[in-house]
Formats: structure tokens, sequence, C-alpha cells
């Protein structure tokens, strides 16, 4: 009888192209909404910011079960509810730019076992370590029931979400309540007031540092205790070879000048509102930040997509927009079972300390 074994990567490359060729397939299924080449993307940026990427793959005899995702942080401490240099490391059991599963099966009846051999072959490896890993949504429950009271469950910002089965924007308007209704055309008659229009970009590699600039404005504002994943401004010429056609960059631009934009990635009649950029010098004024949320919807609709992603910040204001939620939790343990009772003080950190601000 076949027994499950599993092998650790720290680069997708790295990993045996027979073996590689499969994960793709198994990440490219209908089950998941990221594309393999999204994690090509990520591990890039994340190299440069400097975060060690971690592949485990797991087998049941010679068939590949999936693969999960993990990046090494560098070493921090806590003081006052901050993050410090230091040197505890902290592993993000999940996908940063993302807040999709980090664990991607050829069959969910691997569930079990898989997990089992993940979270082992983990623990004891990097000292001391604290993993952190979000989110479980699919997992959730098994996840608890493996690592039993080893464990610490905190809370986290819920997902938002938009089914678009509309036959036009108007028609999503009205399935808006009359004051939010209202607000969306006054918002909509403002930004045209200010010259500003939309523009669809496919080679997004010639405006990267612009679009660098403004998706980094958006998390130093949004991000008071510092954001651990970034956008790098190679990402956007990275998807011109590695996303063609699985994307779309819609820019907000007055006369010649891009002061905004919204990144969308499609899969699976779903879109995936990956990241939004911003000049505060004119996006009040305009109501940019909101007709970007606009513009996707139409594109959505226009496209036929059944449901945007919309991510794990500004909900308040997603939720004005129709969005429904799902609720998250954060999972903390530590490499040795008596340091996952000394690790409460992780709940000091706040939140934002660990989701990306730049992401919407």
């Amino acid at each position: 009888m076949p027994s499950s074994h599993f092998e650790r990567y720290d680069r997708l490359n790295s990993i045996p192209s027979l073996i590689r060729d499969n994960i793709a397939t198994i990440v490219n299924s209908d089950e998941y909404i990221i594309h393999y080449n999204w994690l090509e993307l990520v591990e890039s940026s994340c190299l440069k910011l400097g975060y060690q990427p971690c592949y485990i793959v797991g087998f049941w005899g010679q068939l590949v079960m999936g693969m999960a995702v993990n990046f090494i942080l560098p070493g921090f401490r806590v003081k006052n509810g901050r993050a410090k240099h230091d040197i505890l490391k902290l592993s993000m059991g999940m996908l940063p730019l993302s807040y999709e599963t980090n664990i991607f099966l050829d069959s969910q009846e691997y569930q079990e076992v898989f997990l089992k051999g993940y979270l082992s072959i983990i623990q004891k490896k990097w000292l001391p370590t604290v993993y952190f890993f979000l989110p479980f949504t699919m997992y959730e429950n098994l996840f608890e029931n493996i690592l039993g009271k080893k464990y610490l469950k905190r809370p986290y910002y819920p997902s938002a979400y938009l089914e678009t089965n509309f036959n036009s924007f108007d028609q999503y308007l009205h399935s808006l309540k009359c004051k939010r209704r209202r607000s969306v055309r006054k918002n909509v008659e403002i930004f045209k007031s200010h010259n500003v229009s939309f523009e669809y970009c496919e080679n997004p590699g010639q405006y990267q540092d612009r679009l660098y600039e403004l998706a980094n404005n958006v998390s130093q504002k949004n991000a008071t205790h510092g954001s651990p994943f970034l956008l790098d401004r190679s990402i956007f010429k990275l998807l011109e070879s590695k996303m063609k056609q699985h994307f779309h960059l819609i820019l907000a631009k007055k006369e010649n000048e891009i002061i905004g934009f919204s990144l969308i990635l499609e899969k699976n009649n779903v879109f995936d509102y990956r990241a939004v950029g911003l000049d505060y010098f004119y996006s009040k004024d305009a109501a940019v930040y909101f007709n970007l949320f606009y513009e996707v919807i139409r594109l959505a609709i226009n496209r036929k997509i059944n449901r945007i992603e919309m991510g794990i910040t500004q909900i308040h204001i997603k939720k004005r927009l129709g969005c429904s939620l799902r609720q998250e939790h954060a999972f903390i343990t530590t490499s040795y079972n008596w340091m996952t009772q000394l690790a409460d003080f992780i709940g000091t950190i706040p939140e934002n300390r660990f989701q990306d601000s730049s992401l919407k």
C-alpha cells in the first residue's frame, strides 16, 4: 500500500520539472482562483524583500498529493505592540499578496494525510519560529483537530466578495439601497467633472515605477505599523510575461498622468481584486478610489463574471458596495509545544500588522 512522504524546496524552479508540471496543473485547476504563474511572481517579489520561500510537496507513493506554500520572514520581536528586528522568525503559512489558501491539493481526499505531514515537517526546522497560518477556511475544522491544543486561534478580518450576476451596471445599482445608489452616482459625476478617465493597460512594465509609487502610497497611508508584504515594482513587468490574458490593469488618468490603478486577476469566471494604487493629491477630490471599484464592477458585469473577490481590507466600504463577507481566522503555533503557551504576545500585534494594506 502506498505511503506518504514530503519534500521541501526553497525555490519553485528547484522542484523537478515533472513534479512542477503536476503542481502547476493542480494550482491551475478550477478548485483554486490562484494561477501557478502568480506563485512565481510572488516568489520573485518576496525574495527582493528578504523573505525566504519554502515549498512543501506531499507525495502518496509516486503521486503528487499537492503543495503548501510558506514564506519565512526575517527575525522580529514584539514591543508595545510593534514588531522589531530580533532573532525570532515568523513563518507565514499563507500566500503573500493574497488571501487565498496556501495549500493546493490534487484531491480533497488527501486533506488529512497532507495536513498531518505538512504540520509535522515544518516543526523544529527554524529555531525559534512562530508559524502563522491564514486563512484555512476550507481546512479550518480539520486543522484545529490535528493541532489539538497546540495552537492559538485569533479572529482576523473577514474577506469580502461581490456576486456580479447582473445584466447591467444600472441593474447592479438598483440592488443597492437608495442612499448608496445616490452616493455612487454622485461619485461618478465628481470623477467626470475632474476630467479623469479610465484606460485599460496590457503592458504595465512601461509604467512600473509609477505604479509601484501609487501602490506604496496606499500601503504607507494605511499600514500604521508597517506591512510584511508589499508589491515589488518588478511585479508589473512580470505580469506581461507570466500572466498575459489573465490580468486586467485599469488606469485612472488625468490628462496623461496616472493617478490611480486597480489590478485584477481573472480565472474560472472569477475576478480576484489584487491591488490598488492612488495619488492622494488628486484622489480624494476626484473620488478616484470609489470609481476604481465601480469600474471593476462594470468590467465584471460586461464580461459575465460570476464573482469578485474583494479581499480583507476596507470592509466597511465594500459592504456599502453590496459585498458579502466570509469570516476568517488566524492560527498560530510555535517550534515547540511549550512555546505556544508563551506565544500569546502575538495577539498584541495589531491585526493590520499581518495584512497588506495595499491590497484591496
